[in-house]
């Protein structure tokens, strides 16, 4: 599973997604108890999340690869 990196914690309006070595292949976003608010398809190592329409909050990213997953927590301020 790759490394991601997701800036910045807490966020207002976009956060930032990098994959060091694996292609992400979809990225969701969930509230705190994890209904699916957003779902994106996509095929890169970077890529741009838009939050700016959310209320403030925790709320987690699920960043698939082909390899794995793995769910991020972020605060949107």
């Amino acid at each position: 599973m790759s490394n991601f990196k997701v800036y910045p914690i807490p966020a207002n309006n976009t956060l930032f997604i990098n994959s060091e070595k694996e292609e992400i292949t979809s990225i969701q976003l969930l509230d705190s108890i994890g209904k699916i608010l957003n779902s994106i398809e996509v095929n890169t190592n970077a890529y741009s999340f838009e939050i700016l329409n959310y209320t403030k909050g925790i709320y987690y990213l699920k960043i698939e690869t082909k390899t794995g997953k793995k769910n991020i927590k972020i605060i949107k301020n």
